[in-house]
């Protein structure tokens, strides 16, 4: 009788130890926005920032092997309050280097070093007239651009690509301020923090002798590999000729395996295909869709053209919806 009664006392001690370990732990993590440029968090939209601070669904997501490794991380990185808090952003981090504890660490300290030189403190405007007149000008050229009101059939965002639009010689410096301000942006957007985008990379009459610029190329992938991980669905690269695959041999010593498993490559007469991904009304006029976001000259629809038809079908139904779990590729 006495051992039971020691036994219920001691549960309760426990009990009331662990409550208030977990009641601190919840204090540290309550989220207060700073506008530090190593906050991943900061300016996100309150459904983004409400499912990042659900630590329990995220680490549902984990192996046991992999949450002892969080939680290992996590202490690593505590001179890093805003990214040590931030669970999302570390699992992201941790998967991008198959839960090494060393080259995760290396990974993401490099990260907050990157985001403070090239994001202010209170991070980027939204509005983008705000921006040096020479990033403003770079953007209006849509190379590259986020379609903010289309989406992938899971609701994800759209981000597109014109390489016909590329050029030698180009300001990188100018294009690497464009970059960061339309992922981070875009980022923003996300409605949780484990989204992914697709891409879709539009080549028609890309020419690898005038247009192809290794020095951007470079900068383009390693921006976005090195720095915000963990963010690409797929991209689908149309159209592909016996030219493509030449200039995808020098593209790809600049790839992840990872990223490599996630391109689907096209051929003229497959845009059909593009609609796994998309659908009619959320892809590009230019690509066979019914989307008209600025299409430069040399794309514009002429009667008789040889611009595609992509067989319209109507699927709105993923817009909107949370997005789906990251599938493994």
């Amino acid at each position: 009788m006495k051992s039971d009664y020691h036994y219920i006392i001691y549960e309760e001690i426990v009990y009331n130890y662990y409550s208030k370990q977990k009641m601190a732990s919840m204090a540290e993590t309550e989220y207060t926005d700073r506008g530090d440029p190593t906050d991943f968090l900061s300016g996100v939209n309150a459904a983004h920032k409400k499912a990042a601070m659900d630590h329990a669904a995220l680490e549902a997501l984990l192996t046991d092997k992999e949450k002892d490794a969080l939680v290992e991380f996590r202490k690593i990185m505590k001179d890093e309050p805003c990214v040590s808090r931030d669970t999302a952003s570390l699992i992201k981090f941790l998967r991008a280097r198959n839960f090494d504890l060393k080259k995760t660490e290396k990974m993401l300290r490099d990260t907050c070093e990157w985001r403070r030189k090239h994001i202010p403190e209170g991070g980027l405007p939204m509005d983008p007239k705000k921006l040096p007149q020479a990033v403003q000008d770079e953007l209006s050229k849509g190379r590259m651009f986020y379609a903010k009101d289309n989406f992938d059939v899971e609701g994800r965002q759209i981000f597109v690509c014109r390489s016909y639009l590329f050029e030698k010689g180009l300001d990188l410096d100018v294009c690497l301020q464009a970059l960061v301000y339309m992922t981070e942006t875009a980022r923003k957007r996300k409605r949780h923090p484990l989204e992914k985008v697709v891409c879709i990379w539009d080549s028609t009459n890309f020419s690898y002798m005038s247009q192809y610029d290794s020095g951007y190329f470079q900068q383009f992938n390693s921006t976005l590999a090195d720095n915000f991980p963990e963010s690409l669905y797929a991209t689908i690269i149309y159209p592909i000729g016996w030219m493509f695959w030449g200039i995808y041999k020098v593209v790809a010593l600049f790839l992840a395996e990872e990223t490599k498993k996630k391109l689907c490559f096209l051929a003229a007469g497959e845009e059909n295909k593009m609609l796994s991904y998309m659908c009619h009304e959320d892809l590009l006029k230019e690509l066979g869709g019914s989307v008209d976001l600025n299409i430069p000259e040399s794309r514009q629809v002429i009667e008789g053209g040889g611009i595609p038809y992509v067989g319209g079908r109507s699927c709105r139904r993923g817009v909107g919806k949370k997005e789906s779990l990251p599938r493994k590729h």
